[in-house]
């Protein structure tokens, strides 16, 4: 893991196309949750960035 709880081989540069979308279940109403998103999003772009609700639920909850 990460200092940033993910595990970094998920987020590294040479992470290719065929890898799995990553999944955040965050909390849309909070400022440091999206700003959290927001960066992840930013710093992997090669990766399908899934941003769940928590609050609207959904499968992984």
């Amino acid at each position: 893991m990460g200092q940033n709880g993910l595990n970094p081989q998920h987020l590294s540069p040479e992470a290719g196309q065929g890898d799995p979308p990553i999944e955040v279940v965050y909390d849309d109403e909070c400022p440091v949750c999206r700003s959290y998103c927001t960066r992840i999003s930013l710093n992997n772009p090669e990766r399908e960035l899934v941003l769940i609700d928590a609050r609207k639920g959904g499968a992984l909850m």
